[in-house]
């Protein structure tokens, strides 16, 4: 089995057309060097826990270009859970005061009267 297997993964790759590939390239190249770099520069100038608030948009994003790119129909949900998601993400921006609140630090340094 194992020296069919070579033979056959072979055939399939040569079989892909130019077309295939210069499309499979296009959508590579975005998704694998250039969202990274972008992940990381969003990283570096407004810190990782701000960043990870935003990966919740990747759904999102990723609909809208479904939609624009490859003419996919809108429906309901779409808009319902990206509404969910983008309100979710602007309630975490706009909430910074913690939930729960701390104990305040005892000093030993002061002394009671």
């Amino acid at each position: 089995m194992k020296n069919l297997l070579f033979p056959l993964v072979a055939v399939l790759i040569w079989s892909i057309n130019a077309v295939v590939s210069k499309a499979a390239a296009t959508l590579i190249e975005p998704a694998s060097i250039i969202a990274p770099y972008l992940w990381i520069q969003g990283v570096v100038r407004i810190g990782a826990n701000m960043t990870a608030i935003f990966m919740n948009l990747a759904p999102v994003f990723t609909a809208i270009i479904a939609i624009v790119a490859l003419h996919e129909k809108m429906h309901s949900y779409h808009l319902i859970g990206g509404s969910i998601v983008l309100f979710g993400v602007i309630l975490a921006q706009q909430l910074r005061i913690p939930l729960t609140r701390r104990k305040p630090e005892y000093n030993s340094n002061e002394q009671s009267s």
